[in-house]
């Protein structure tokens, strides 16, 4: 049998925090329905949506993950580029916020499901071989 992932490779992988063994989103991160999840993990069967609101607090982990992007970028820019005018930091740090739009809003719900969802890991439920449906 195989082993089970950790929780941050399946965190990483974008799996169920419960069986670990099936992709929580039915679209690929950088598509038009990035934003498309199950509502129930087709393998164990969990609730992806907890409560109503449950990832509303994922609001303000994707401003963190924008902060520090913009941070990162800003750092970027000065050191390759010299200081330039101010323009050129904006639109560094919103080009690169945009196209990074899709894994930081999937990453923020995961880690909302991850760490303040109720559901733990079980082994038992765990399924390598488990198929996913195809784009429900």
């Amino acid at each position: 049998m195989k082993k089970p992932p950790s929780a941050f490779s399946s965190l990483l992988s974008q799996k169920c925090p419960q069986c670990r063994s099936t992709h929580i989103f039915k679209k690929p991160t950088f598509s038009w329905y990035f934003l498309r999840m199950h509502k129930h993990c087709p393998n164990c069967e969990l609730d992806l949506n907890p409560e109503p609101g449950f990832y509303w607090g994922a609001m303000y982990i994707n401003y963190g993950f924008g902060a520090g992007i913009a941070i990162v970028v800003s750092v970027l820019v000065y050191f390759l580029l010299g200081n330039p005018i101010m323009e050129v930091y904006m639109l560094a740090v919103f080009i690169v916020n945009l196209l990074l739009l899709p894994a930081m809003v999937r990453y923020s719900r995961l880690l909302m499901l991850y760490w303040l969802g109720e559901a733990k890991f079980k082994p038992e439920k765990f399924n390598p071989d488990f198929k996913s449906p195809e784009n429900e």
